[in-house]
């Protein structure tokens, strides 16, 4: 593979992370993605391998994806975005983790103190618990897959993958022959040095325990490989303990790590950690401030010397339980609030609000807690009880982006429009160049219709993102809305350049087009978008709609049935086929079609005149005025039914009325020649021929400005007439 190829179609190569035996993995960017971020690809090349080894190795390769998704569901393990197979290689794309390795903080002569090496296990074991929870060994726990993620300093563990199994399936086609290409560390890590793939629990907390030992010692593997002692046997083999300054209890639990085999191994990370947890509480120094309190030179009466004794252990005791709930309480609430992240992350939204709530009865200005709680509560749909959470929040933290961010989105979600604009206001108001919250209020301007204040937002996004699709189609939205159609096409079109595949980008363009009169212009997006959808309905109503305007009215009809198909309550694509079946003189079936489309929408005037027309063509006057009449009580601005009302009362020799309905036409539309036409005829009949040469030269002359050739000359023949 060349660095800039495109895989997928969307993610763009950029350099060569790392290679193994079995392929590369690669920077690169999803250009598909707004502003397009940057993502990691595994490339796993099948080579000449037989089709049955290439078979079982796809088939393990869908199996281990699937579990790596689900493990990512943590939000300290690299989120899986895709998997795929191309050009005779397997691929899986995760996020990339900006940061640096633990091995940049494992320094040969840096030693740890003990509590810094707790909180190191603590969080490593949080994920490895969560991993094993899932039934699965990670394997490779090394410092060079743990990250200290460099947006919250958290560590993100890495390494997830199957070339175990995969090597050994190539191996069974090559007697055992292949390559290995381990770094000389790696051994260090695991429990024993050929150690297969099928290892348990055990390994990975053996692997962790080795990087404690590396960190409280300050030594490499190299260095600490010197001490082992190889009459023990795999197991608890490092001497370690006389070369870092840390508690009986503290290494114990480091020695249970190393011990791979034996009954008295730890059984999970699980059992780890409560462990830990009771280092900390009771390696409190608290006995020589006792000692210290009572003068030993002060000679006492006995009875008062044991009552002051008394009262000077009481407030010792007070003292004492004071000073470890003072020490307990910040770690009991971290240990509530993690558990609660935990919880949320198996998707337990209830059990973690459960956590969170115990966090602030201990601490009510938990501002975490209210932040992670308020999520919490907006994924169960509790909008106003989230937004009361981050209204706490930001109270505590009047800075807080993030806060303001998702309040804004509850807001929205709840229809309250001005409410979100000004929280994404307060969003860039901290930072100028947030060009999602740029988008987002964009998206709040456009529902209160406020289409040129969202053209500028999302103006403001492109700038700081040329490449977010999202914001090329929505300012394409808001364009249209305010009637610039061309501005609309133009941001359609790059939106297609950057997501060329997209079925939305399509039909919005088609929807452009249409309303430039380019019909087929719209009926090539429309076809496009159907292909990307071939079940989408609006997609056909719409080609319909692009097909009655290009005179193919055999294709309007069918892509209306299509659409009827595939959903029979399509008020559109009855409504449409009504005037296909109208154009084609099917009167009937027209009309049974506007019924239905009245049937389902009983204010859809458009519906009324559309029935009116075929009520007329089939010999249905009354009824076709029955129809013209519904239509203008819905929409008495609606010229087009005045006119057609107007032309029926003409041919019922009701003048009167005729020119009543045809003089209002005019007056709702100066440009309607028909109407003039019809209203020149009438006032000939009536013998008005003054009148009517006037209205016949007016309507001649929108003809002719209209480009009507057919119906100017008949303009021009009826003026013969009158002269």
């Amino acid at each position: 593979m060349t660095i800039d190829q495109i895989v997928d179609k969307r993610y763009q190569l950029i350099k060569v992370i790392s290679e193994s035996w079995w392929g590369q993995t690669y920077l690169a960017e999803d250009i598909r993605r707004p502003g397009s971020p940057q993502c990691a690809v595994k490339q796993l090349r099948l080579g000449a391998r037989s089709a049955e080894a290439q078979e079982a190795i796809v088939t393990l390769f869908q199996e281990k994806a699937a579990k790596i998704d689900k493990l990512s569901q943590h939000e300290q393990i690299p989120t899986l975005l895709a998997y795929f197979k191309e050009n005779n290689s397997l691929y899986l794309v995760e996020d990339y983790i900006v940061g640096e390795p633990l091995t940049t903080q494992l320094i040969p002569g840096k030693s740890f103190e003990e509590k810094e090496v707790i909180r190191l296990l603590e969080e490593v074991l949080e994920i490895l618990a969560f991993v094993h929870n899932e039934g699965v060994v990670h394997g490779k726990v090394k410092p060079a897959n743990l990250i200290g993620r460099a947006s919250d300093g958290r560590l993100v563990l890495l390494g997830f993958s199957f070339g175990g199994e995969i090597k050994e399936i190539s191996m069974g086609e090559s007697n055992g022959k292949t390559a290995q290409n381990k770094p000389a560390d790696t051994e260090f890590y695991r429990p024993e040095k050929n150690a297969k793939t099928n290892q348990n629990y055990n390994s990975d907390i053996y692997g962790l325990g080795r990087i404690a030992i590396q960190a409280l010692t300050g030594l490499s593997p190299a260095q600490l490989t010197q001490f082992q002692d190889t009459e023990l046997g795999p197991t608890v083999t490092l001497q370690w303990r006389d070369r870092c300054d840390c508690s009986e209890e503290f290494t114990e639990i480091i020695d249970r790590m190393l011990d791979y085999k034996s009954e008295r191994s730890y059984r999970s990370a699980t059992e780890v950690l409560e462990e830990l947890e009771n280092i900390e509480v009771v390696s409190q120094p608290v006995a020589t401030e006792i000692q210290e309190t009572v003068p030993a030179t002060k000679q006492w009466d006995k009875k008062a010397k044991w009552a002051a004794v008394g009262l000077l252990g009481l407030a010792l005791l007070s003292g004492t339980v004071i000073y470890l709930w003072q020490q307990q309480s910040p770690m009991k609430t971290k240990r509530l609030f993690e558990r609660g992240r935990e919880l949320a992350q198996l998707g337990d939204k209830p059990g973690a609000i459960a956590f969170y709530n115990q966090v602030l009865k201990l601490n009510p200005e938990a501002v975490e807690a209210y932040y992670q709680r308020a999520r919490e509560r907006y994924q169960q749909g509790e909008l106003t009880e989230a937004i009361a959470d981050y209204t706490q929040a930001i109270k505590l933290k009047p800075a807080y982006g993030n806060a303001y961010y998702n309040r804004a989105i509850a807001y929205h979600d709840l229809g309250n429009y001005g409410n979100a604009i000004a929280d994404f206001t307060e969003v860039l108001k901290l930072n100028p160049d947030d060009a999602e919250a740029y988008y987002q209020r964009g998206l709040n301007y456009y529902q209160i219709e406020e289409y040129d204040l969202a053209v500028a937002d999302y103006s403001s996004t492109i700038l700081l993102q040329p490449k977010n699709v999202n914001a090329h189609i929505s300012r394409g939205m808001a364009k249209a809305a305010t009637g610039d159609r061309p501005g609309a096409l133009a941001d359609y079109t790059e939106a297609l350049k950057l997501s060329p595949e997209d079925f939305l980008i399509f039909y919005n363009r088609g929807r452009a087009r249409f309303h430039l009169a380019d019909y087929r212009g719209a009926e090539e997006d429309y076809t496009k978008a159907i292909e990307l959808q071939p079940n989408n309905v609006e997609a056909y109503v719409s080609r319909c709609s692009a097909y009655i305007n290009l005179g193919d009215h055999s294709k309007a009809i069918a892509d209306c049935s299509k659409a009827i198909a595939l959903d029979p309550k399509a008020e559109g694509a009855y409504n449409n086929r009504c005037i296909a079946y109208l154009n084609m003189g099917e009167h009937q079936r027209a009309a049974e079609d506007c019924s239905i489309t009245i049937g389902m929408n009983s204010i859809n005037e458009k519906a009324y005149s559309n029935r009116g027309l075929a009520r007329s063509r089939s010999g249905d006057k009354l009824g076709a005025i029955e129809d013209f009449t519904a239509a203008i009580r819905l929409n008495p601005s609606n010229g087009i039914a005045y006119s057609n009302r107007g032309l029926i009362y003409s041919e019922r020799r009701e003048y009167s009325k005729a020119i009543e309905d045809l003089a209002q036409a005019v007056r709702l539309n100066p440009d309607n020649g028909r109407a003039y036409f019809n209203r020149g005829m009438v006032r000939g009949k009536l013998g008005d021929k003054q009148g009517a040469i006037e209205d016949l030269r007016k309507s001649a002359n929108l003809f002719l400005e209209q480009g009507r050739a057919e119906e100017y000359q008949k303009a021009q023949s009826a003026i013969a007439q009158f002269n």
